[in-house]
């Protein structure tokens, strides 16, 4: 036994007609769907649009620092104060003044009264003054500036002669150079650094202010043909031309005394047929002269 096969035969849906014009009758055609706009996607645009703005001012090679112009200075060139700048900033939009200003003031002791500008052409303009060196110090090949307070300087360019010392000895500084001899004495240092960071005041170290004085008056006494020398022990000196050295210290109070006792000694050694190396009179009680 078998379920009867039934064929169905689909009949076509009847055909309705609407007389739309009718009184009473409503008719809903297709339509636009409806968007709703809110303040979360408002804001949500607004970000993505701050965004994109802070990326482009970062990125952007119109936002960089594309030139330094500095004004008051003669030795220091704008090219050395870019390559500090350059270090320390990208955009215009990021630079750190104080931390800018503070990296020259590392770098270049000898400026002073240093501010910064900054235009929205990538334009920096940096206005300081330079100290000016009336001392000039010769340590072993070394070469050191000195303004009229003691502060050490690079030498740079040409400032035309002047008042010079010279010494075998270190610079008598009134902040001493930490000597590094060993790995530890390194890391004692990187260690110091991170608690108690320098600042640009740390970095401004001065002549002894007593051997300051005492080589810018005995340079008023110097004779023809001698320069001044410098002995840690024995102070502020010059080289006499006749071959010798001749130590006045560093109280020149009674120099005229000191004068007189190293001519007594000059003379005395000369009639004996003595030609000194050194000879000091730095504590008038008790001179001497060296031979070798």
């Amino acid at each position: 036994f078998s379920t009867p096969l039934r064929e169905s035969v689909s009949t076509p849906a009847r055909r309705k007609a609407y007389h739309v014009a009718a009184n009473g009758v409503e008719t809903r055609l297709p339509s636009m769907p409806r968007v709703h706009f809110s303040w979360q996607w408002i804001s949500g645009f607004m970000v993505v649009i701050t965004l994109t703005a802070v990326l482009l001012a970062l990125t952007l090679d119109v936002f960089k620092v594309q030139q330094v112009q500095v004004e008051g200075l003669q030795r220091v060139q704008a090219a050395d104060i870019l390559a500090v700048v350059q270090q320390n900033t990208k955009s215009i939009f990021t630079i750190d003044r104080q931390k800018v200003l503070d990296e020259i003031a590392f770098a270049f002791p000898e400026l002073t009264n240093t501010t910064l500008k900054v235009d929205m052409s990538g334009v920096i303009m940096i206005t300081a003054s330079e100290r000016t060196p009336v001392l000039a110090w010769d340590a072993a090949e070394s070469l050191y500036w000195f303004d009229a307070d003691g502060v050490i300087m690079t030498p740079r360019g040409d400032v035309g002669p002047l008042l010079t010392v010279n010494s075998d000895s270190s610079v008598p500084l009134t902040k001493p150079v930490a000597g590094i001899h060993s790995a530890v004495d390194f890391a004692n240092l990187v260690l110091a650094r991170k608690v108690d960071p320098l600042t640009p005041a740390d970095m401004i170290n001065n002549l002894n202010p007593e051997v300051m004085k005492a080589a810018i008056e005995l340079n008023a006494l110097l004779p023809g043909g001698a320069y001044l020398v410098y002995d840690p022990i024995s102070g502020m000196g010059w080289q006499d031309p006749r071959g010798w050295k001749v130590f006045f210290g560093l109280d020149l109070s009674n120099i005229a005394f000191k004068q007189v006792e190293y001519q007594a000694i000059v003379d005395a050694l000369s009639a004996k047929g003595i030609t000194p190396t050194v000879i000091s009179v730095a504590h008038v009680d008790f001179p001497y002269y060296r031979t070798k």
